[in-house]
């Protein structure tokens, strides 16, 4: 399969798309799990203007990435997948990706690696701008490095998108408490 790869990165190159797409779908049919061939065809469909082929294509590759611990190459081709600008119903699919991403970040949060977790966070939010258990989790994660600002910011956020969540009101509570704000912690915790 590797030969056959190669040659369809030199045939990409050469821009002869049908014939990297042959390569590319024959490596394919000999490892299903060839995750960077899924994503070459994600970029010649895209090449060609065939969006939607792309965009399933680009979704199969991270999804592969990911089983295989490859979190860059897996955000490289979902960053892929959100720049073709279609609805969002087309872009989300099955992705396993944002759950997957999330217990990651918080087994790094957990760990102490805060910068590498906050990146993920970062990440997530750039995925789904209206996930409100992320900005809450990023907002906490922000007051453990010292960011208070934007900790309240990421926290009144998740209140924005979800005012009833308990968990949001008790870590703005909390925050608000270490940064000297007893009312604004009373008033979230009534």
């Amino acid at each position: 399969p590797e030969a056959l790869f190669g040659r369809s990165l030199a045939r990409m190159a050469l821009a002869d798309w049908q014939g990297a797409i042959v390569d590319a779908e024959q490596v394919i049919q000999l490892n299903q799990n060839h995750a960077a061939a899924h994503r070459l065809l994600g970029v010649v469909q895209q090449g060609l203007g065939n969006l939607q082929a792309a965009n399933i294509y680009y979704r199969q590759a991270a999804k592969l990435y990911l089983v295989q611990q490859d979190e860059a190459n897996c955000r490289r081709c979902l960053e892929s997948a959100q720049q073709l600008n279609l609805p969002p119903a087309q872009l989300s699919g099955d992705l396993p990706s944002a759950q997957n991403f999330l217990d990651r970040a918080l087994t790094k949060m957990q760990n102490g690696n805060l910068q590498s977790a906050l990146n993920d966070f970062d990440w997530l939010l750039l995925a789904d701008a209206n996930d409100a258990q992320v900005y809450c989790l990023r907002g906490v994660l922000r007051a453990k490095l010292g960011n208070f600002t934007g900790a309240m910011q990421d926290l009144n956020r998740a209140m924005q998108l979800q005012p009833q969540d308990r968990q949001v009101r008790l870590s703005r509570a909390s925050i608000r408490t270490e940064i000297d704000d007893a009312q604004g912690a009373i008033a979230d915790l009534n």
